[in-house]
């Protein structure tokens, strides 16, 4: 076998029409809830909270606020010990809404992450494609300019004990974390929006420094609505929305020579040669999907999508590491609807293996 080719366990999002179709074998397929392991801990992924800063779709700002306060008043019941966003943190990377109600989009989402602050539970952010649409709101500028750093500078982060560092001075968009939780290290980095071949070079070098820790990776646009990572070379346009498309401007000339990386990127260059990364989360497109590919030295690397902005319910994703230290529980929960997707797309387990310990 082809070391570099993933071994893919997919689990494929349904097409609305098939859906309809087959609704009751759905319902009936979907399992109750998994229950809470004593015991265990739980990272929690924050997919796409885009609509949560819109007034539009929220109009007092209610419904990030519930997902962040619902983590705080957890924290010790789950034993929280993580959180990652995955980017698309507003809508439009606009100082102020639509009218009449002008709040600021990133200080709601500041608002709403100072929540996990007061707490000391740690975070990461990174951005989305809606996190650079400075000037024209829904679509994308030339330029990577953003808000985030405006209201999570790296300032906002050092107080976390976490922290790690930084890709570029003074941006927090691409950055890593330490933390140890069930007896296992562990590194998080997160990477931009269409990560430049010099933000991945410099995770490269994160991940070599930590080759002992198991790694967790998060970028927005990774995994695609089948399970499939996005791959721009092969694809192209049959996969919508992929960071080289022509809707987004910093990726021109969109013929793959730019200096813009997709998931298929990302696995060659980054991910599948470190031995010590276990799971990529991206989110980007609505609903969930996942895959299981195997990586140069045998590793297993679990590549989950989740996002749920659309429409707007407050969903997380839960997952609960147990006290064995290989099995994980991930779970779909919305502490605003009070309810959880227990589809296989929302609820399964996953065996992860442990790091070994390099020479």
């Amino acid at each position: 076998m082809n070391p570099n080719k993933s071994s893919c366990v997919r689990v494929c999002s349904v097409s609305i029409a098939l859906l309809v179709m087959l609704m009751g074998t759905v319902a009936a397929s979907a399992e109750p809830p998994l229950p809470w392991a004593p015991g265990s801990w739980t990272l929690v992924v924050l997919p796409d909270t885009q609509r949560y800063t819109d007034t539009r779709w929220d109009k007092d700002s209610v419904i990030f606020r519930t997902m962040t306060q619902w983590m705080a008043d957890n924290r010790k019941a789950r034993n929280i010990k993580f959180v990652l966003h995955e980017g698309d943190i507003t809508s439009g990377n606009t100082a102020s809404v639509t009218p009449p109600n002008k709040v600021a989009a990133w200080q709601v989402a500041s608002d709403a992450m100072a929540i996990l602050d007061k707490v000391c539970i740690p975070y990461s952010l990174t951005t989305g494609n809606h996190d650079h649409d400075r000037w024209n709101p829904f679509r994308n500028s030339p330029s990577r300019d953003t808000f985030l750093n405006d209201f999570f500078p790296v300032s906002r982060y050092k107080s976390m004990s976490t922290f790690g560092g930084v890709f570029e001075p003074d941006r927090t968009e691409t950055n890593y974390h330490l933390f140890s939780a069930g007896g296992t290290d562990y590194v998080t980095v997160a990477l931009e929006w269409g990560p430049r071949n010099e933000a991945i070079a410099w995770a490269d070098g994160v991940l070599s420094r930590h080759a002992n820790r198991t790694a967790l990776i998060v970028t927005h646009a990774y995994t695609y609505q089948d399970g499939a990572r996005y791959d721009w070379a092969t694809k192209g346009t049959h996969q919508k929305l992929n960071p080289h498309c022509k809707s987004y401007g910093f990726s021109a000339p969109h013929d793959g020579s730019e200096n813009v990386n997709d998931g298929e990127q990302l696995w060659q260059k980054l991910i599948s040669k470190h031995a010590n990364v276990r799971m990529v989360f991206s989110g980007h497109l609505n609903n969930g999907a996942r895959q299981t590919s195997v990586g140069r030295h045998g590793q297993k690397v679990h590549e989950m999508m989740a996002a749920y902005h659309d429409p707007p319910e407050g969903y997380l994703r839960l997952l609960e590491f147990l006290p064995n230290g290989t099995t994980v529980q991930v779970r779909t929960y919305s502490p605003y609807l009070k309810k959880s997707l227990t589809d296989g797309n929302n609820q399964f387990r996953l065996d992860v293996e442990p790091v070994r310990e390099s020479s």
